[in-house]
């Protein structure tokens, strides 16, 4: 039987009493500590965390908890070699216990005690240790983490005890832990938390606030006393000396018995710092640092005790568990620069277990360190509330960090598979899609990956929060390996989080690829969702103030794809760029920048009309929570509340309710257009075709009964029918009345997802007859001023069609009467100074027809003819024809440069696309034009023919339309548009 055991009948609990007839005990803290641990063993097997100030008394709980526990074997792992030597003492005489009267037998009765003071090497050390009831040893001599040292027997210490347990997340202590795996682990700390943020494993079972450690009066008074001083170091190591060496004089001379601290951080200033000391003050002061032997580091804490000496000079010495209430005055020439550090270092002088001590005194110059987002050394700074209240937040957070990620439930078999990975080491980035879901739905349901080959192996859900954690293994082909062999394995992080006030879904990926994200809210609401309108998002910058934008992106009122329908502006305040005038012609976009929200620290925040929000940071898990918190309380607001930046003279749209009547054209998203994505058509039998995605077109088709519409995306020869709902917002679906095949695919990053998925992340921008303008869940009204225009004469030519024997309802075709294209096939390569004419009529056309027309004898003017058959007799006001005609109009600026269009027909011509025949020259005669004509020396115009177009008057409704689509193609750079068709004499 174990001394612990055997001696059990004979320990007691005794409580402290002070008063006039003080009775010894045991604080109630420390009892407190002890019973907590005794419970928590009594039902768990989980290691125990107890957070107890320095100074509190932790070495007597740690020897009553062996008793407590009735310990067979303890270990017990110290932070340093001083520690280790004070704990040993303890357990050796059991002097601490006798004091307290909690152990009243003879001081024979000892237990076999072994301190380990050189590295374990054989397994023959370890079999030795189990003649001994309690051994003390620091992790560096007994760690299996350290390769030399071997793994002990797993059943040698039923109670192992961690004294400053916030490094126990290394991996040389998880190591030593878990090598004890049925052991009742304890683990004792003032600071529960790791600068690096890690996890130290365990359950908190016992607090003992520092506030309420001052108000028992274990903790004492701390004060701060900055030192004015200017110029270099050596001057202001003075300055500090003498101060420290007056208020060790003022000390003295009030009774106490202070000793002095010196605190540096590398041996070389300790020694720069001795000199100081004994040329500028009549200290007497000895260095005491690591690389001096644990002899001499005894001989030098006897000459302390017995105030042959009045301090020492150490670097990081001293820190941890040691124990030496006189310490008293702090000269620090180094400060720490993390809160656990800082707290363990105060911990030291704010000890009151002494009559002769009074407050502790730490001098320093006031530097601009912020621990915590606190600074503590600077002129006026109220420590003792600060360094309270410091340690009480954290320990607040800590609490809630493990509240939260133990609210996270999973499979205990799945997790045994992934060793030593927790949840607290999950750092996502801040990134994430918003989603608004309708109706009820389960964040948690099994969804399955597309775009990739995966496999979860690792799935958690917190029904508290309605947060879920998956992380899956992707592979991938390595791009140098042909065959197969080879892959790349990837491991992804995706996190959901439902927001039920506000039913938005929030939705974070290591994947950002476009589709990815709708495919994977579409299993989880069945389709029941929308992203956020642009106004919606640009919420999340409501309580921000100081906001400064690097990055601002603005979208063109009157786009053409060929110049700039989106600008970006960056710098170190790049909303500064943007001008009342811009405001006219520019809608609000993307934008990133700095502020502070609710008044709070420096943040960065980035928003996009994708329904993104970002920011650089990286938290952890439940920290991630609050952030996605924080983004649903924002844009709950019902209104959009001002930057104070110029960012305010832009416009952020109007949420839509639902598609409005009269959209005619499509443009892709401005991403679409900066990044490489690639289109797949997969045939019934298995065959793909696959180009640039550029290269297909967005044609708008027909309303339904529902108010949603029809979009046919064409490429090639080959065309996908989607419906686009009329619900807020926009989501694509496949067209019901459609056949599976072709299935239409984007591919970017290794990854292929549905058009209809990644339309709905990227939504397109659709321009409706009126000019609004329509992105996804955003309405960006019409551009004003088109009332008091009107076309010029040149722009409109009438026309005698049934004269010249041409059936306006005919638009291509061999028929009699001939066809609109066919006329235009014999007559245009007849007009003066015409070199080529081009048909080119089908999918993917820029135009109908291509005409090279010299302007001049050094200029060349581009004709691009976009025909249209009139849907009934003409001359009419049927806006209906209009609408193909004018989204091919401005969508062929973008080829507004000789060397794009002559690019353009040369692919046309040698893959067979579209008629691909030329009425006049050929490609010799185009490689002939085109070396002739630089850039700057051509113009491009573009002629609208459709006879059903009434050149004598208009309705307001065709005119606007008509003059809404001339602003935008003059907007690139564009002649006027002209208008051949039919007027009212005609």
């Amino acid at each position: 039987m174990s001394f612990f055991q055997e001696q059990y009948q004979n320990f007691s609990l005794p409580l402290e009493l002070p008063g006039p007839e003080p009775r010894a005990g045991f604080r109630e803290p420390q009892l407190g500590a002890i019973h907590s641990i005794a419970g928590h063993f009594a039902q768990s097997g989980e290691q125990a965390i107890v957070t107890m100030p320095t100074g509190s008394g932790k070495t007597a709980v740690i020897v009553a908890a062996c008793f407590v526990l009735r310990a067979k074997r303890a270990l017990i792992i110290s932070p340093s070699r001083l520690v280790r030597e004070q704990i040993a003492e303890q357990f050796d005489d059991m002097s601490l216990l006798r004091r307290l009267h909690a152990f009243d037998l003879l001081a024979t009765n000892r237990p076999k005690l072994k301190v380990i003071s050189s590295r374990i090497r054989r397994e023959e050390d370890w079999n030795m240790l189990a003649d001994f009831d309690v051994v003390v040893a620091t992790l560096q001599s007994v760690s299996p983490g350290y390769k030399e040292i071997p793994d002990p027997p797993e059943n040698l210490f039923d109670v192992v005890v961690v004294d400053e347990a916030h490094h126990a997340s290394a991996s040389t202590w998880d190591v030593l832990l878990r090598s004890f795996p049925r052991a009742r682990r304890i683990l004792f700390t003032a600071t529960p938390f790791r600068r690096d943020g890690k996890e130290i494993r365990g359950n908190f079972v016992y607090t003992y606030p520092l506030e309420k450690a001052r108000l028992d009066g274990v903790f004492g008074k701390i004060r701060y006393e900055p030192v004015d001083a200017q110029g270099p170091t050596l001057e202001r190591d003075v300055a500090v000396a003498k101060q420290v060496e007056q208020t060790f004089r003022a000390d003295r001379t009030r009774g106490f018995s202070h000793l002095v601290l010196v605190r540096t951080d590398t041996k070389e200033r300790a020694k720069e710092l001795s000199l100081v000391y004994a040329e500028h003050t009549s200290l007497n002061l000895i260095s005491l640092n690591s690389s001096h032997s644990l002899a001499y580091a005894k001989r030098t804490i006897k000459r302390l005790r017995a105030k042959e000496i009045d301090g020492i000079i150490t670097v990081n010495m001293l820190g941890e568990g040691f124990d030496f209430p006189n310490l008293k005055i702090a000269g620090i020439h180094s400060p720490h620069k993390s809160l656990a550090a800082t707290l363990q270092f105060i911990g030291r002088f704010a000890r009151t277990s002494e009559p002769d001590l009074g407050i502790a005194t730490f001098h320093a110059v006031p530097e601009d360190i912020e621990i915590e987002r606190e600074k503590l050394f600077k002129h006026g700074a109220a420590w003792q509330e600060i360094v309270e209240n410091l340690s009480s937040k954290q320990i607040e957070k800590e609490a809630e960090k493990r509240r939260v990620l133990g609210g996270f439930q999973y499979d205990l078999d799945e997790l045994s598979t992934l060793d030593d990975f927790s949840l607290h080491s999950l750092q996502p980035q801040c990134h994430v899609k918003i989603y608004r879901v309708y109706g009820s739905f389960d964040v948690n349901q099994e969804i399955e990956f597309p775009g990739f080959e995966a496999e979860p192996i690792f799935h958690s859900h917190n029904p508290e929060t309605n947060s879920t954690v998956w992380i899956i293994r992707r592979l991938l082909p390595c791009k140098w390996d042909s065959d197969g062999t080879f892959v790349d394995v990837n491991y992804e992080l995706l996190f959901l989080h439902h927001h039920r006030k506000s039913q938005l879904l929030f939705v974070g990926s290591t994947i950002k690829v476009e589709g990815y994200y709708s495919q994977v809210v579409e299993q989880l609401t069945g389709g029941d969702h929308t992203i956020l309108s642009l106004n919606q998002v640009n919420r999340v910058l409501n309580g921000w103030t100081n906001l400064e934008f690097f990055n601002v992106g603005v979208r063109n009122k009157v786009p053409g794809v060929k110049t700039e329908s989106y600008r970006i502006l960056t710098g170190p305040d790049s909303s500064k760029s943007i001008s009342p005038l811009m405001a006219k012609t520019f809608y609000r976009g993307h934008s990133f920048g700095k502020g502070c929200p609710d008044g709070g620290e420096v943040e960065t925040i980035g928003i996009s009309s994708s329904s993104k929000v970002w920011s650089n940071k990286s938290l952890q898990l439940h920290e991630f929570i609050l952030w996605c918190e924080e983004l649903a309380k924002r844009i709950s607001q019902t209104q959009l509340i001002a930057t104070n930046s110029n960012l305010d003279l832009l416009s952020a749209g109007d949420e839509l309710s639902q598609l409005p009547a009269g959209i005619f054209y499509g443009l892709w998203h401005e991403n679409v257009f900066s990044n490489s994505y690639q289109i797949v058509v997969e045939l019934q039998n298995k065959k793909e075709v696959n180009g640039d995605l550029l290269d297909a077109e967005i044609n708008i088709g027909e309303y339904q009964d529902d108010g949603s519409l029809r979009i046919h995306v064409n490429f090639q020869n080959y065309c996908k029918v989607l419906r686009l709902s009329a619900r807020e917002g926009q989501k694509y679906s496949p067209d019901p009345d459609e056949s599976e095949f072709p299935k239409f695919r984007v591919e970017r990053a290794g990854m292929q997802l549905p058009l209809d998925s990644f339309l709905t992340d990227l939504p397109p921008v659709y321009y409706c007859e009126n000019l609004d303008v329509i992105q996804g869940n955003t309405l960006m009204k019409r551009v004003e001023g088109f009332d008091d225009v009107y076309f010029g004469e040149e722009q409109l030519v009438s026309v005698d069609w049934s004269k010249i024997g041409v059936n306006v309802n005919a638009e291509y075709g061999e028929q009699k009467p001939k066809s609109i294209q066919s006329y235009l096939a014999e007559t245009l390569p007849t007009k003066t100074g015409c070199e080529i004419v081009y048909w080119d009529h089908g999918p993917g056309e820029a135009a109908d027809f291509i005409c090279f027309v010299k302007d001049t004898q050094d200029t060349v003017e581009v004709q691009l003819y976009h025909c249209k058959k009139a849907s009934g007799e003409a001359p009419a006001n049927r806006v209906n024809d209009l609408y193909d005609v004018l989204g091919q109009s401005i969508k062929s600026t973008k080829l507004g440069k000789l060397d794009s269009i002559v690019s353009h027909i040369k692919a046309r011509h040698k893959g067979g696309r579209g008629v691909a025949k030329f009425a006049k020259g050929d490609i010799e005669t185009l490689n002939d034009l085109s070396g002739r004509y630089p850039n700057s020396r051509t113009s491009f115009k573009c002629i609208i023919v459709q006879p059903g177009f009434n050149t004598t008057s208009q309705s307001d409704k065709v005119k606007n339309l008509c003059l809404g689509v001339d602003e935008i193609v003059r907007f690139t750079g564009f002649h006027p548009l002209v208008f051949w068709g039919s007027s009212d004499s005609s």
